[in-house]
């Protein structure tokens, strides 16, 4: 995973504008970034629980 993945990464669990920006960037970058898909998957599914854990 490259440098700039792993910033956008982290940003998903930041606050909701950072957040949706990162995952949009990570979208947008799709499949081709090594790993990604399966990554994607995870931090979708991650992404969401902490959503319900703040109550959103």
């Amino acid at each position: 995973m490259t440098a700039h993945i792993k910033r956008l990464v982290q940003q998903l669990g930041g606050e909701a504008g950072e957040s949706y920006d990162a995952r949009a960037e990570l979208i947008g970058i799709g499949s081709d970034a090594t790993g990604i898909s399966t990554t994607s998957n995870s931090l979708t599914a991650a992404h969401g629980a902490a959503i319900r854990r703040e109550g959103r």
